[in-house]
């Protein structure tokens, strides 16, 4: 059981925000087209894309209660930054669900398969918000272990889910997947780089309760004690 993460509890349901940031320049949007603007049908060359993998290595005790609470508060603060719902954050393991710790929020409906043409421009911003989730929680586990996301035990499944979206988002070139997760990483690391006494003061009571509600972490982040 390695898992931590991004989930949206059984039945929730999710709207689509109506303004969406703007995508910081850290890749030229010349480099990342929109997948409504790729009119080539060629595939980039090179190495495909690796699967997200933990270390051989590691085990349930290579992540520490610290690594656990920064990773969920990361899901926790970019979600909230991207407008959406959060109902609560946990470092408590789950054996049913196979997770070490979750933060539990509004998540988008995305069609599997979906009509890739068709769906992918009225689905753009929603997909973009959602990996931007998911690559915040490794970013913020960085600020404790030190570690890169990629080799942050626990950080698999996100990261995993993280490729195939942006697979999705680019419709199927890798190399502009490539360039499109780079892009949404340092868009991830921009909103938790302005909210770091914030994901410190959260992640220090979530240490010490184990769970919180998206109200308390609203609490907290405001520095009223919640």
């Amino acid at each position: 059981m390695k898992g931590l993460g991004w989930q949206s509890p059984e039945g929730e349901t999710s709207q689509r925000r109506a303004s969406g940031d703007a995508l910081p320049p850290a890749v030229s949007p010349s480099d990342v087209r929109s997948p409504e603007g790729l009119t080539s049908p060629r595939r980039a060359s090179g190495p495909r894309m690796p699967a997200a993998r933990p270390p051989a290595s590691s085990t349930d005790e290579d992540i520490t209660p610290r690594e656990r609470a920064y990773h969920e508060v990361g899901h926790e603060r970019a979600s909230r930054a991207l407008g959406r719902r959060v109902h609560s954050i946990t470092v408590i393991p789950n054996a049913a669900r196979g997770t070490l710790g979750a933060c539990y929020g509004q998540s988008p409906e995305l069609p599997d398969p979906p009509p890739l043409r068709r769906a992918i421009p009225e689905l753009a911003a929603t997909i973009d918000d959602e990996v931007t989730i998911l690559l915040a929680g490794p970013e913020a586990g960085a600020f404790e272990c030190g570690q890169a996301p990629s080799e942050q035990p626990g950080a698999a499944s996100d990261l995993a889910e993280a490729e195939r979206l942006a697979l999705l988002r680019c419709e199927h070139h890798e190399h502009e997947a490539r360039l499109y997760l780079a892009w949404l990483r340092e868009r991830a690391r921009r909103i938790l780089d302005v909210r770091l006494d914030e994901i410190h003061r959260i992640a220090a009571a979530l240490l010490e309760r184990g769970t919180l509600t998206g109200e308390e972490c609203e609490a907290i982040a405001r520095g009223e004690a919640a």
